[in-house]
């Protein structure tokens, strides 16, 4: 379902509709961390991979930057992107050894770079044109590389969420990636309790189905080469 994308994501965004990264601290990097680190468990134990392998990666829609972090503590050369120059103004001090810019995924990614693995968590959603997003990104994956997404299954209450112009069923989703000029696509419906991950990431289990429950969330996770 389509919407009107004509949004501004400032700092009212991130205050007061997404504020899950609060104000860009210390703590909000580790709670971010934390949500992501189940499920990068979950995607190497589903599909097969080894993030310990990565040598170059790119978050796409990164905010605070979660995942380069997890993954530029290993030692990966790590890049992020945004839409939002108010995130990537505060999450660029927060982090400094991650190459972080400002960037619209849909026109163009100009790093000049190839990365082995790049992650798009609940982005794909918020771009109006999802297609030639996927473009840009199949562009800037090296030959072997692979793209890894989540993005959430078409129940209402995601619908309903104004930033979300594009929520699609995964048929959907793997006709747009097949589009793209990935050749293999594979997904997996998941429900995971949205809370238990700030008291420690082991808390945060993933389960293989999706559910409508309310005060959950449910959410597809892609792998796309």
């Amino acid at each position: 379902m389509k919407k009107s994308a004509s949004h501004d994501y400032g700092k009212k965004y991130f205050t007061e509709q997404f504020n899950a990264v609060g104000e860009f601290g210390r703590a909000d990097l580790g709670r971010n961390v934390n949500w992501f680190v189940s499920q990068l468990k979950f995607f190497e134990d589903r599909f097969g991979l080894d993030f310990r392998k990565a040598q170059k990666i790119l978050e796409i829609g990164c905010a605070i930057g979660g995942i380069a972090y997890i993954f530029k503590t290993k030692g990966v050369v790590s890049y992020a992107l945004d839409i939002s120059e108010f995130a990537i103004e505060r999450a660029r001090k927060l982090s400094p050894g991650i190459k972080f810019f400002v960037c619209d995924v849909q026109k163009k990614i100009s790093t000049g770079e190839k990365f082995d693995f790049v992650f798009a968590f609940e982005v794909l959603e918020h771009l109006k044109d999802p297609l030639s997003g996927l473009v840009n990104i199949k562009k800037a994956l090296d030959m072997n590389g692979k793209l890894i997404v989540t993005t959430p299954y078409p129940f209402k209450k995601y619908i309903e969420i104004n930033t979300h112009v594009n929520v699609l069923k995964p048929r959907k989703w793997k006709q747009l990636m097949r589009n793209a000029g990935f050749k293999k696509i594979d997904f997996q419906p998941v429900t995971f309790m949205p809370l238990f991950y700030r008291i420690n990431p082991k808390l945060g289990m993933i389960l293989p189905f999706n559910s409508n429950l309310p005060f959950i969330n449910s959410t597809v996770f892609y792998v796309a080469q």
